[in-house]
């Protein structure tokens, strides 16, 4: 059986929706925080904006970091990861063409990485030492190409703790 696997990975609509719901509480929790406070009213009314405004800054970072990936996985257990090199100006509201500049680089899995059912979280160390987070859920991938990695990644971490011990 072999590995080898090329995957295109999309940016998760489920985890947009929780990483909104989250900034939405944070949100409330914080106005709620400093309206039910004792503070005089002069300084609830200055803190209330930046209660609101935080948790909103936090979500526009997350939006402007959702970008498309490429996992090309060969059978000896190689990874290269392609990603676009900058987004276009207003990205989150406009999307790019696979055409423009990308960068790809040849990466190894992190110890720190989460194998879950339908959650991959990858912590991927580049050639230059740079470390990459990847998030993969269930809804970024095809269902069977997410089985797909889950096994490669799976089987890459196995064989790693191996050669550790063969090491040893």
């Amino acid at each position: 059986m072999s590995i080898a696997i090329s995957a295109n990975i999309l940016p998760s609509r489920s985890l947009l929706l929780m990483v909104c719901a989250m900034c939405g509480l944070a949100g409330a929790a914080g106005a709620y925080a400093v309206l039910s406070s004792g503070l005089p009213w002069w300084l609830r009314l200055a803190l209330l904006p930046a209660c609101c405004l935080l948790p909103l800054f936090a979500l526009l970072r997350f939006l402007q970091t959702r970008l498309p990936a490429r996992l090309d996985i060969s059978a000896a257990g190689e990874v290269v990861l392609r990603m676009p090199a900058k987004p276009p100006f207003g990205f989150p509201f406009r999307p790019w063409a696979a055409a423009e500049q990308q960068y790809s680089m040849t990466v190894s899995l992190g110890k720190h990485s989460t194998l879950w059912s339908n959650f991959l979280l990858l912590n991927l160390r580049g050639d230059d030492g740079e470390l990459h987070f990847l998030p993969i859920m269930w809804d970024s991938v095809q269902p069977a190409t997410f089985k797909a990695l889950s096994v490669a990644f799976r089987w890459m971490g196995v064989q790693e703790v191996q050669q550790k011990a063969d090491f040893l």
